[in-house]
């Protein structure tokens, strides 16, 4: 959920606050692409949804904007084992925390935002063959836990690059299979396609919540999918 293209300084928040909530009555929706069969939440294809009443059953889960009952962690803990991880993160929760039977919700209006701009000074990070190799290692190891090891890679040698340490402790969970997510996401992990939802979705209540250990429903069609 995010707010573009307004700047005033902080000594006028209040004001800030009020035209936020008075201007901007809607939810915004991430969006996602992938690379690496990485897949990730991607700001630049969301949709708006106006008029909600309540908070909207939505595919996507976003760190920087997630609340819960501490029961969520201790169900499903944070993987310690994927250092400098930054595309799939949020997917690799998300896929966890799903099929353990956790659902997401965005609230019906936007109630904070996350400023992008360039700023005139800004700190920098470096990035070297170690940070590189290590980020390839955690990535790999999200892949091999969704069963796309051998679809990232086709050469052997590349799948001992994959940390694999524990991995059996950061399961994915049994209320609901791998496969029910993908298509509840709206992506294909083998081709890396995925599904720009239409407005009009939301606009009629939004996906339909799938049961936990039910045949699938396609959240579109509300079909049944075997």
């Amino acid at each position: 959920m995010y707010i573009y293209h307004i700047y005033i300084y902080v000594k006028y928040i209040n004001i800030y606050v009020y035209i936020s909530i008075k201007r901007f009555k809607f939810s915004n929706l991430v969006g996602t692409d992938s690379v690496n069969h990485m897949p990730r939440n991607a700001n630049g294809c969301y949709a708006q949804v106006k008029d909600l009443s309540k908070p909207i059953l939505v595919p996507y889960w976003a760190g920087g904007f997630a609340f819960s009952k501490a029961k969520l962690l201790k169900e499903v803990p944070l993987d310690p084992h994927t250092p400098w991880l930054f595309h799939g993160e949020e997917f690799h929760f998300a896929s966890r925390a799903w099929t353990h039977g956790y659902d997401f919700y965005s609230p019906p209006y936007d109630i904070m935002f996350h400023r992008y701009a360039d700023r005139a000074k800004r700190g920098h990070m470096s990035y070297n063959d170690d940070i590189a190799s290590k980020r390839d290692s955690s990535e790999k190891r999200i892949n091999a836990l969704w069963g796309l090891l051998q679809v990232r890679t086709p050469d052997p040698e590349e799948y001992e690059k994959a940390n694999l340490v524990d991995l059996d402790k950061y399961p994915l969970g049994n209320k609901r299979t791998i496969d029910q997510f993908w298509k509840f996401v709206g992506i294909n992990p083998i081709t890396q396609n995925f599904t720009v939802w239409p407005e009009t979705l939301w606009a009629s209540g939004g996906l339909i919540r799938v049961p936990w250990n039910y045949p699938f429903t396609d959240p579109v069609l509300n079909k049944a999918i075997s």
